[in-house]
């Protein structure tokens, strides 16, 4: 039997260039969401010191995340108030990968967050005095997180990105009502 090697890295809160020394906590799950259990290990809460694990898996496609400070909430539920971004990894036998994780700064997540709560509230219908006022009390308490150039030049990207995605998104459906009329033109003249 031959196993794959997983070489997980955690960065610092808000720098992906750089690793952290703290201590997380990894999960190692398949694409499903179970957390992997093979040769009589659960692959949750992996302690990864001063940012780093290194573990032997089988092969296969899993989902890897980590938590910083772990609390024991409700329902005996583990939450983290640093968690870090989702990486998806294929390990073939005999493999040995790199998977470095992205720990967002507080600020980043909180302005993304509400980016997204602003689309999709409005595409979802939800109540606009509620959605407004539910913004309106994000960004107060977004006002309040430090920041750094690093993280402000992040978000600007994701709203350069999104606009480009939007206006590619308006010119496809352009493109398909011409597709559409000139399908229908030549159909008439046949």
């Amino acid at each position: 039997m031959s196993t794959g090697k997983l070489d997980i890295w955690i960065t610092r809160l808000g720098e992906p260039c750089r690793i952290t020394d703290e201590t997380y906590y990894v999960s190692i799950a398949h694409c499903n969401g179970e957390i992997l259990k093979w040769c009589d290990r659960r692959y949750l809460g992996l302690r990864a010191r001063c940012g780093h694990l290194e573990v032997e898996v089988p092969p296969g496609c899993y989902q890897i995340r980590a938590v910083h400070h772990g609390l024991r909430g409700t329902g005996g539920l583990y939450y983290g108030n640093w968690l870090t971004d989702t990486a998806i990894v294929e390990v073939s036998c005999g493999d040995h990968e790199c998977v470095k994780l992205y720990a967002p700064a507080a600020r980043e997540c909180g302005q993304l967050f509400e980016r997204a709560l602003r689309q999709f509230g409005e595409q979802m219908g939800v109540d606009p005095d509620l959605l407004a006022g539910t913004l309106d009390h994000l960004g107060e308490l977004g006002d309040q997180l430090p920041t750094t150039a690093a993280v402000s030049r992040r978000l600007t990207g994701y709203d350069e990105l999104l606009e480009v995605a939007m206006e590619d998104e308006d010119d496809a459906e352009e493109d398909e009502r011409e597709g559409h009329d000139e399908e229908r033109e030549k159909h008439d003249r046949d």
